[in-house]
């Protein structure tokens, strides 16, 4: 009799994705990715949404903003773990304030009395 495995058609197991997802069918060291590098695109997928971004291999590449409608679907923005949150987005703004000597925003009184 033979083996169970040696039945079963040889079935890859589903790659575990952050999601929303995008992979490309087409490998780009670049930031930019084109719609025409795109492959698959997960459901979730929507305008302006922070996605994971994988290579055609499935490997993680990176996230950035999803943009179906763009020539330039995808910009990548961070190529290590991690997805950017808030904190991400905003120290790179109050650093540079910090280097044109402004205080940052929460800092500052935005609603006076």
């Amino acid at each position: 009799m033979s083996e169970p495995s040696s039945i079963l058609p040889n079935i890859p197991a589903p790659i575990a994705r952050e999601k929303p997802w995008v992979q490309l069918k087409t490998f780009s060291s670049k930031p930019n990715i084109f719609r025409s590098m795109v492959g698959e695109v997960s459901p979730d997928a929507r305008q302006g949404d922070v996605v994971s971004a994988y290579d055609k291999q499935g490997s993680f590449i990176g996230y950035g903003f999803w943009n179906a409608g763009a020539p330039i679907a995808l910009r990548i923005l961070k190529a290590t773990p991690g997805k950017p949150d808030d904190v991400w987005f905003e120290q790179p703004f109050h650093r540079s304030l910090l280097l044109r000597g402004h205080a940052p925003p929460s800092t500052l009184d935005t609603h006076p009395a």
